[in-house]
């Protein structure tokens, strides 16, 4: 795990809910245990990237050539603070989904005859959110729904 530029204890009160490295990472924990994919929790990176403007989080896999796991997620530090503790919340249990579909289905992976596609956002990414308690289909932009 990497280190929240927002952990300053003195300002957490004018930031909501989920702005410490402790309340990310205990969500992250949460949303996989409601998931059931504790196996690679303790795996899960995630980092704060000051290049994202217009994104609020991304989910990436991948495995080197030895077989070894990776699973890495980023945050934008630009739009996280304003977001709101509905709109970090929804971020870190929308980007451990998808994390979560790879797991237990495998990303975008080519189906077998009778089987169907896993699409980034799709039926697969949408019952887990809904599993977690989250909409799939909430928009948030700077700390408003729309």
């Amino acid at each position: 795990m990497l280190i929240n530029p927002f952990d300053d204890p003195h300002a957490q009160w004018l930031v909501g809910k989920y702005s410490t490295t402790d309340e990310i990472q205990a969500l992250t924990k949460e949303t996989c245990e409601t998931c059931g994919i504790m196996d690679i929790y303790p795996d899960i990176e995630w980092k704060f990237e000051k290049r994202f403007k217009t994104t609020l989080g991304e989910a990436s896999y991948w495995a080197d050539s030895e077989g070894k796991n990776y699973w890495l997620i980023k945050y934008s530090s630009l739009m996280w603070l304003p977001l709101g503790d509905t709109g970090r919340k929804n971020t870190v249990v929308h980007e451990v989904c998808h994390l979560a579909v790879e797991r237990l289905y495998g990303h975008c992976s080519r189906p077998k005859k009778g089987q169907e596609r896993v699409l980034d956002h799709g039926k697969h990414w949408q019952d887990l959110m809904k599993k977690c308690g989250e909409d799939p289909f909430l928009k948030v932009c700077h700390g408003n729904e729309i």
